[in-house]
């Protein structure tokens, strides 16, 4: 049971936020939510966007971006003007916790 608990429970930093598994998946989020906030407040010019992501997705994650499709421009929510809500995501993946795994009284 060990073993296949550690299986379908494996960390590992992944490109892709949908695919990121439970213990890496928020930190898609802070990455993304720190990036909004500071090109919201005209911190970040929108030219040095894939640099920034680059370098802090390294930072967070560990991984190397090959190319802006697997980094900056891999969610469509940027470009659609959908801004300021990735937390919630976290806060869902966070509370879903209990029903994951079972409520005890």
């Amino acid at each position: 049971m060990e073993e296949f608990y550690r299986a379908v429970n494996k960390v590992q930093p992944s490109f892709i936020r949908v695919e990121a598994d439970e213990a890496t998946y928020n930190l898609h989020i802070i990455l993304r939510f720190e990036i909004e906030r500071e090109m919201i407040h005209g911190e970040i010019a929108l030219k040095d966007l894939p640099e920034v992501w680059n370098s802090r997705f390294h930072e967070y994650l560990g991984l190397e971006i090959p190319h802006d499709g697997l980094g900056v421009l891999q969610d469509i929510h940027w470009s659609m003007g959908l801004i300021g809500y990735f937390p919630t995501y976290s806060l869902g993946n966070i509370i879903s916790c209990p029903a994951r795994f079972g409520r005890r009284s």
